[in-house]
């Protein structure tokens, strides 16, 4: 009796210590989901060998646009944006950033300064619940045991059979859980649910046979949830604190204590035991930029390209060279992310010049001409480089016509010849006379001269300074005659004053009398 009532006991112990064990090492596992189920957007075909880099010009920024519509981001945090985990703090109600697909038809880029933002849609990232109901059973594979472990390092695991021949008492046994049970429901999300344990068993002895003795465990060693622990100035684990600030931090070096779980602990030499364990690694963020990025492209755009009468575009691709690990922050974009945008102006097939203007013949036609250049094969085929028009052809040999002219005192009217298509009046034009065909009265032009006469050695007329100043006038007027030279001017009176020396220096100073 006595035996039966130490193996209700043992039981009512297990039990609560396997409560306590078990809840103790609940954990959750962390995951976090990429946007891997974002389809990868289809590679930029391979432009024509046409592509002409273009320079960017001014452009009207415009959206993306489309009917079909692919996932960006994963269901994240509207407030915060980040992505759920599935993790306690971190599920629920949240939403996912649909853009119109690239791939697809009907899918037209943005321009310029335009956006693809796309729409926001709801979704649940479930929270995580562990699995419940159910009922626990022997496992009939397994049998009942002590399990105990030695003083080697690590220790190692020393399981003795009860057998009720030659071992007898108390052991533990491997439990599984039975899911058949009605009221048995599955974990959600990243919930955990164990699905086997350790419970105990007693194995009844022969008669005269006493139970085993020595110390028997329920299950392997546990991990302490106290946690990594930092190391005093011996070497030993600091106290730990319910704030957490002797535990190591991420990378940090330190001890960890590990525990067993005894049925009878009067026969083991050790309940605990600490190792040497570093603190979790330390987040590392995502690194990620635009291929091509440089000082001066620090937007990472590759070159402007196009065919010839189509718009010209440009993209970036964005590479990730690190991925974030142990939570770190995520890249704004994923690996490979193709942006896309319109530049330059079209460039036509066929660039055409202006007409220049050839020399104009003396039939009225010239041949005009103008550059052709093709941006394509055979892309000028429809354009002429020359052409034939009629233009304004002057020969510049004017002839007299007519008289000098009452209403045109003095002018002479003259006419040439012309051919094409000249303006109204241009082979016409007056001039001074230059035939004179009648005598032209009332003008007379008076010629003032001064003239100094200086002294010689041995010539006289001298006064004071040696020199003496003379005045002369001569009189002229256009000549009267239809002589077909032109209207010269002849003297035809002359009045010297003073003469007096034969050196003469002179100075004109003319002027104009109406007679």
């Amino acid at each position: 009796m006595s035996n039966d009532g130490g193996a209700s006991i043992a039981l009512v112990m297990f039990g609560l210590m396997a409560m306590s064990a078990s809840a103790g090492t609940a954990a959750y596992f962390l995951t976090r989901e990429d946007d891997e189920d974002t389809p990868t957007p289809t590679p930029t075909p391979t432009p024509p060998s046409d592509i002409k880099v273009v320079t960017p010009d001014s452009i009207v920024p415009s959206n993306c646009q489309g009917d079909t519509k692919i996932r960006k981001k994963v269901c994240h945090n509207p407030e915060t944006g980040v992505p759920f985990d599935g993790t306690p703090d971190n599920c629920g109600p949240g939403k996912e950033l649909w853009v119109p697909d690239p791939s697809a038809p009907g899918y037209v880029a943005a321009v310029g300064d335009g956006t693809c933002e796309g729409e926001l849609r709801d979704c649940v990232s479930e929270c995580p619940a562990p699995c419940s109901g159910g009922e626990w059973k022997t496992d009939p594979s397994d049998f009942c045991k002590i399990v105990s472990y030695d003083d080697s390092n690590p220790p190692q695991k020393i399981e003795t059979r009860l057998d009720g021949t030659t071992s007898c008492g108390t052991g533990v046994v491997r439990e599984i859980l039975d899911e058949t049970r009605n009221n048995f429901v599955e974990a959600r999300g990243l919930g955990s649910c164990t699905k086997t344990r350790v419970g105990a068993c007693s194995v009844s002895c022969p008669s005269g046979m006493s139970p085993s003795s020595g110390c028997a465990y329920y299950a392997n060693r546990q991990k302490s949830a106290n946690g990594c622990m930092r190391l005093d100035a011996n070497g030993n684990a600091k106290e730990y604190k319910t704030d957490g600030s002797n535990n190591v931090a991420c990378g940090e070096s330190g001890k960890q204590e590990y525990f067993y779980l005894p049925i009878n602990a009067s026969g083991c030499n050790k309940l605990s035991e600490w190792e040497p364990c570093v603190g979790e690694p330390c987040p590392i963020n995502c690194v990620g930029n635009w291929r091509q990025a440089s000082p001066s492209n620090p937007e990472g755009w590759e070159a402007c390209t196009g065919s010839c009468g189509t718009q010209p575009e440009r993209q970036r691709v964005y590479h990730v060279s690190q991925e974030p690990l142990h939570e770190g922050a995520a890249c704004t974009k994923t690996h490979g992310t193709i942006e896309k945008e319109n530049c330059g102006s079209v460039q036509p097939c066929c660039e055409v010049g202006a007409w220049q203007d050839g020399t104009c013949n003396a039939n009225g036609y010239m041949t005009k001409t103008r550059t052709l250049k093709e941006n394509s094969p055979g892309a000028c085929a429809n354009y002429e480089s020359s052409e034939v028009d009629s233009c304004c052809y002057q020969a510049g040999d004017w002839k007299v016509d007519g008289s000098c002219e009452e209403k045109e005192a003095g002018k002479q009217f003259y006419k040439q010849t012309i051919a094409g298509n000249c303006p109204s009046g241009t082979d016409t034009k007056y001039e001074e006379c230059k035939n004179c065909v009648r005598e032209l009265t009332g003008y007379r032009k008076q010629e003032q001269f001064t003239w100094r006469s200086c002294f010689k050695p041995n010539v006289g007329c001298r006064d004071a300074t040696g020199c003496k100043t003379y005045t002369k006038y001569k009189i002229t007027q256009p000549i009267v005659g239809t002589g077909t030279g032109d209207c010269d001017e002849v003297s035809v009176t002359e009045d010297y004053r003073g003469i007096a020396c034969a050196s003469f220096d002179w100075t004109f100073h003319p002027s104009w009398l109406r007679s």
